[in-house]
């Protein structure tokens, strides 16, 4: 029996083992909400967009700045652009801190 994949779905990149590629697999949100529950993974809604995603679907980026902090976004493309350019404003606004931390205690030495 093949599940129906698209209906409801959120595609989510897998990197190949490896191979240095990646391949797509679109799977309906009731299955990711149940595997997360199987695996103790969170269910939590994204900080951007506001659709629930799990702590397995995370994408490459995280809020840096801004009430959510720290958080992981979804792996939605537009979700991403904008985590990506929070962490961009982020240490854009601390490198000075960052840079006197490391001339201070010796880090990146």
């Amino acid at each position: 029996m093949r599940l129906p994949l698209k209906r409801g779905g959120l595609a989510v990149g897998i990197a190949g083992v490896g191979s240095g590629t990646s391949a797509a697999m679109v799977y309906p949100r009731w299955l990711a909400r149940l595997w997360a529950k199987l695996m103790g993974y969170f269910w939590l809604p994204c900080p951007v967009c506001g659709d629930p995603f799990a702590g397995f679907e995370w994408g490459e980026h995280s809020m840096m700045d801004g009430p959510h902090a720290g958080a992981g976004v979804c792996a939605k493309p537009a979700c991403q652009q904008i985590a990506k350019e929070s962490s961009e404003r982020f240490w854009a606004s601390h490198e000075g801190q960052f840079l006197l931390a490391s001339c201070i205690f010796g880090l990146g030495h």
